[in-house]
């Protein structure tokens, strides 16, 4: 997967420690938040594939504070020294306000634009004279052909990070192998939270 990609050419070690012992640390603050929307989104974009509707605002609002919650109590929380000295029940309690802020922007804001196809659409490419193969999970594919990523962040991103983003090359590659040609294109769905709120 990419992401192993990534850990791999940071770091051997701990590449091994995590895909060979499989041992794990808490995911920290920024981790939760963005798997937690993740969730909210893959939930509402599944079934608005024959919907064609979106969930009320409000249910996309909780499954993403109901997954922040899940993942807080199943694997824990790692706070950096700050967050420590600030005491993790209010960095905990304020991240969850962040999570639910940007949930609500992905539900007025990005969600009724998309109409998605497929959401984490898996392809495997075999590399035969290879040890490993390449695996990938497409997060969302639109009616327009575009590949869409959702992302979110305490502030945007350079384009730079785009135009070099080993993610986003996979995800080209993943869809030519799945479907027999390119993308229309990629779209970065990214949402900010901010003190003042998301955008």
């Amino acid at each position: 997967s990419a992401s192993s990609i990534l850990t791999y050419s940071r770091c051997g070690e701990q590449w091994r420690r995590i895909y060979v012992e499989k041992s794990r640390i808490p995911p920290g603050i920024a981790l939760l938040r963005g798997t937690s929307v993740h969730v909210a989104a893959e939930t509402n974009f599944e079934q608005k594939i024959e919907s064609h509707e979106d969930l009320p605002a409000k249910d996309i609002v909780d499954r993403a504070v109901s997954a922040f919650d899940d993942r807080v109590r199943a694997e824990g929380i790692t706070l950096s020294e700050d967050e420590q000295a600030r005491g993790q029940e209010t960095v905990v309690g304020e991240a969850k306000d962040v999570t639910a802020q940007m949930a609500a922007v992905l539900a007025k804001d990005v969600s009724p634009g998309v109409q998605p196809v497929a959401v984490e659409e898996e392809q495997r490419i075999v590399l035969p004279e290879s040890s490993h193969d390449l695996l990938g999970y497409i997060d969302l594919i639109d009616d327009d052909r575009f590949v869409r990523d959702l992302k979110t962040g305490a502030k945007t991103k350079p384009q730079r990070e785009w135009d070099e983003s080993l993610q986003l090359t996979m995800y080209s590659l993943m869809y030519r192998a799945k479907h027999g040609r390119d993308p229309a294109g990629i779209k970065i769905d990214q949402i900010v939270g901010l003190k003042r709120g998301a955008e």
